[in-house]
């Protein structure tokens, strides 16, 4: 049988955040080395729930991968009363969880960007950037994370600005910045700012990156930076 390359975009809003849920799910298992018996209920079950997303949306007749990983359902979801019974997983069982993360990953990538997209919607602007910069490495991809990441930041900057009830115009992030820096009568906050004077810069250089056609491609890890310190701009001021 031939594989259905014309699928239709028909996936449910409910399936969307499922499909985000599990994405994110094999992304963070790719990264991890142990896992208790427990984890591996756990990642059968997912598996299940994957393949069953796949056969509603994406047909994979001709996919060995998704074949040999609903075989690998069918045979332990039927034994998942035996398997919390062990008191340490194989390192066969860690292997596999590993092996089906570095194939689910892709999979998820290529043939459910779309949903993901759509569940980003509902996120904070600091989860909304990272899952668009890790959905896919495009540079419209990372256009479109590195400014919902930097209008953020200037979000906050505008926050402290008028907290502190101090004048200012426009969104320009090192305009803010300055404004707070000269400005503001808080010393703790003052100290953040110099402190922090590099970043700032990199993250106004980023901002104009992707703002700006002219400025040159900003790079995943430009992005990254920005990402992490919102992170910390958010914990600090939030």
């Amino acid at each position: 049988m031939k594989e259905n390359k014309e699928i239709p975009e028909n996936i449910t809003t409910k399936d969307s955040r499922k499909i985000e849920t599990l994405f994110i799910y094999w992304k963070k298992l790719s990264l991890r080395n142990n896992f208790s018996v427990k984890e591996y209920v756990d990642f059968c079950k997912n598996n299940c729930e994957s393949l069953k997303l796949f056969e509603i949306y994406r047909p994979y007749y001709n996919d060995k991968f998704l074949k040999g990983a609903a075989l690998v359902c069918f045979v332990e979801e039927r034994k998942a009363d035996e398997i919390l019974k062990r008191v340490s997983l194989p390192e066969s069982n860690v292997m596999l969880m590993k092996d089906f993360a570095r194939n689910y990953i892709p999979r998820f990538k290529k043939h459910f960007e779309l949903a993901i997209l759509k569940s980003v919607k509902i996120k904070s602007p600091i989860e909304d950037s990272k899952l668009i910069l890790e959905t896919i490495d495009k540079v419209s991809y990372r256009w479109a994370s590195g400014i919902i990441i930097s209008n953020f930041i200037a979000s906050i900057l505008i926050k402290i600005l008028k907290k502190e009830k101090i004048s200012f115009k426009g969104d320009d992030i090192n305009t803010l910045y300055e404004r707070i820096r000269s400005k503001s009568k808080n010393n703790e906050t003052r100290m953040f700012m110099d402190k922090n004077y590099r970043r700032f810069e990199a993250v106004d250089k980023t901002r104009n990156r992707c703002a700006h056609i002219n400025e040159g491609e900003p790079t995943k890890k430009e992005i990254e930076q920005s990402i992490n310190f919102a992170k910390i701009l958010s914990k600090k001021f939030r």
